[in-house]
């Protein structure tokens, strides 16, 4: 129930977005333009050339719907959807965990939704919503370095949504001096100081702040096996 309101949320602020760039000057509202007399310098309307495409890299967003940057509150949202299958192969052996020589397919979903509150400059509620559903094959079994982390963590979760992370950010500043921060869901500010100290209490995990890379903390990123993420 929870990840259906999350949903229907998501779409409606996805249909307000739509709506805000939509609206305008309808053509009744808009002014009447005076009569320009022709230019013989000007070339005819019929071999005008089109204008140029936007190369604004913010034109084509890749998300959703436009994040805000500086609201105190911070909503988004991410989901993984994995299949995977294997043909028939020959095993001198199968038990009842053994990778099964049959063939099979199997499917695993992961959805999270990101949510954030900043209650000062340096104080902030961050709360992640999260829904694991799916197996892997062979039902999760039968292989040490398992191909698909999802499906680990969808197989040992319960069927239903829960919290992923929950925590107090309280940044304490050592310096005047500050510097530019991304905006993500582990922090909301634009804006650190250079020297800080920083205290997070509550539910979160080690993989988010340390041996942090691109490729192997996260198989919502590359890799999806169980041996590098």
């Amino acid at each position: 129930m929870m990840i259906l309101v999350a949903r229907a949320f998501l779409l409606l602020l996805t249909a307000l977005s739509l709506g805000a760039e939509g609206a305008g000057v309808t053509p009744a509202q808009a002014p009447r333009a005076e009569a320009v007399p022709p230019q013989h310098n000007q070339p005819a309307a019929g071999n005008q050339e089109p204008p140029a495409a936007s190369t604004d890299p913010t034109s084509d967003p890749l998300t959703l719907f436009p994040h805000t940057e500086s609201a105190r509150w911070y909503l988004a949202g991410q989901a993984n959807v994995i299949f995977q299958w294997h043909g028939r192969f020959p095993a001198k052996y199968s038990g009842t965990n053994s990778f099964q020589p049959d063939p099979q397919t199997a499917n695993s979903r992961v959805v999270t939704l990101f949510t954030g509150l900043a209650f000062t400059r340096r104080l902030e509620l961050l709360v992640d919503f999260e829904d694991a559903t799916g197996h892997g094959l062979s039902n999760t079994l039968g292989i040490a370095g398992f191909p698909s982390l999802d499906a680990v963590r969808a197989a040992g979760t319960s069927s239903n949504p829960y919290w992923a992370r929950m925590m107090l950010h309280w940044t304490v500043p050592l310096s005047g001096k500050v510097e530019a921060a991304d905006r993500t869901f582990l922090s909301l500010a634009r804006e650190l100081p250079e020297r800080r100290l920083e205290f997070r209490l509550g539910k979160f995990g080690m993989a988010d702040f340390f041996d942090v890379n691109a490729a192997g903390s996260d198989s919502h990123y590359q890799f999806l096996n169980w041996g590098i993420a």
